[in-house]
């Protein structure tokens, strides 16, 4: 049940972002009579409102378990992923970047645009 209202949640935080979004879904719908989400992959920050590690506790709150972890050589990003103990509900990929491995420009720009556009944690 929480797994679902999860999805839903970012099913209609997404909608609001990229309002097309429900337009292609329903052709595709028309089309195949049924989409079937594989993955839903999320990016954070390493520092901030909502990090990795966060997000993955409120994951294994609702019932997924770790499977895979992902290192990038030569990229400040660390990544997991994340399996539903509930069969037919997606994957979550989960990336984060390294804000403290950046430089401080590009750093300062990123954190700008994430005070700018991060939500609440508890509107998730």
């Amino acid at each position: 049940m929480f797994q679902n209202a999860f999805f839903d949640s970012l099913w209609a935080q997404f909608r609001t972002q990229a309002p097309s979004a429900l337009k292609v879904h329903e052709a595709l719908e028309a089309i195949n009579g049924r989409v079937t989400i594989d993955h839903v992959a999320l990016r954070t920050l390493s520092i901030g409102p909502v990090p990795l590690a966060v997000l993955s506790r409120v994951l294994a709150d609702i019932g997924f378990v770790p499977f895979d972890e992902y290192a990038h050589p030569g990229k400040p990003l660390y990544s997991l992923a994340f399996r539903p103990l509930k069969p037919g509900l997606p994957k979550i990929f989960l990336s984060e970047l390294m804000v403290d491995r950046l430089s401080p420009f590009p750093a300062a720009s990123v954190m700008g645009a994430n005070q700018r556009s991060t939500p609440p944690f508890n509107a998730l």
